[in-house]
């Protein structure tokens, strides 16, 4: 039988003595995994009035930079429309993260979209190197959960998201616009934390992102509408939603009628607007974007009896607080525009 001597056996040991420690010091040393990193602090996106005005929707994927103590250092948009790019990179640098032992890449989209009752944007987290999936963050629809979770805050209400969709809005009421805000200038989106009961009525609103001026303009408009009741397991039950008031001026449409009476009216979103001319009936206005930015042209309409399709009497060019124009029409009208563009 091979017998070793007590030298070698010595030699030996000590030679895998060696390994075994520094293969235990290697062990010791492998960092464990890093725990994947949460979004804990959702920042709410603009809908940039330049692209809500040319029905620009769209989805914005951004880049970000995030140290170790969870704090976005960097946010590039690196695709998507143009319009929505400085909004989505903004938004993104008011994200914050978990906590890691160093700095992260992560990835994000937000998702702009419009409908007939208004705008949203979605905050999307990757989920793999080709998709992504609904984070929950929502600026129409509110802080989300996990999906098919349903949260309810401790005293009562749920939150929009995961199981539960956000209401449909079936009666609406545009603020009042505050004349000294109009005065001021100031304009932009008011974003609210409303509570809306089983009945789908608002009962409170809270506001999460303020324009002083304009703050309690909005919140009186939101406490009017009204949403479709939301069913949980086929009962209604109370909800918390985000939402959002738009304040964009707009000029005012000032009307000569034959005789010299003069009336203003002020146009409404799609740039209508209706008056009454005594003896004569009801008219329509329409103003629509003329030759340049200063340039509308506005179409007046016959709106004639309740029920009956308005008529077309003509159309004038109007320079934007350039005095008044005589419509080609019968009746004439003097028109103007007055007010911002």
């Amino acid at each position: 039988m091979w017998r070793m001597s007590r030298s070698r056996v010595a030699v030996a040991s000590a030679v895998l003595g060696t390994v075994l420690g520094f293969a235990s010091s290697l062990t010791a040393q492998t960092p464990a995994p890093e725990p994947r990193r949460t979004l804990i602090k959702i920042a709410y996106a603009e809908y940039p009035p330049e692209a809500l005005a040319k029905e620009i929707s769209g989805t914005v994927p951004v880049t970000m930079t995030v140290n170790a103590a969870g704090q976005v250092t960097t946010a590039n948009a690196t695709a998507g429309p143009l319009e929505l790019r400085a909004s989505a990179s903004k938004a993104a640098m008011g994200m914050k993260y978990s906590p890691a032992s160093d700095t992260s890449e992560i990835r994000i989209a937000l998702d702009y979209h419009l409908d007939a009752l208004g705008w949203g944007v979605r905050v999307l987290q990757q989920i793999s190197a080709n998709g992504f999936s609904s984070f929950g963050g929502s600026v129409s629809g509110g802080p989300g959960t996990a999906p098919g979770t349903p949260v309810q805050t401790p005293d009562g209400p749920y939150r929009v998201g995961g199981t539960i969709a956000p209401p449909r809005k079936i009666k609406d009421l545009a603020p009042v616009y505050p004349p000294t805000a109009q005065r001021a200038g100031i304009q932009g989106v008011v974003i609210l934390e409303a509570v809306i009961d089983e009945t789908g009525a608002v009962t409170s609103a809270k506001v999460l992102r303020s324009i002083p001026l304009l703050d309690e303009a909005a919140k009186a408009a939101v406490m009017q509408w009204q949403y479709t009741p939301t069913l949980l397991n086929g009962v209604a039950v109370p909800i918390i939603m985000t939402v959002t008031v738009n304040f964009a001026m707009r000029p005012s449409l000032e009307i000569t009628l034959e005789g010299g009476a003069k009336t203003r009216v002020g146009l409404d979103a799609t740039g209508h607007a209706m008056t009454s001319v005594p003896g004569s009936g009801r008219f329509g206005f329409e103003v629509t974007n003329g030759s340049s930015p200063a340039v509308k042209t506005i179409k007046i309409y016959d709106i004639g009896n309740p029920g009956s399709e308005p008529r077309l009497l003509g159309s004038v060019d109007v320079t934007l607080n350039g005095g008044s124009v005589n419509s080609p029409t019968t009746p004439s009208f003097g028109l103007a525009l007055i007010g911002p563009p």
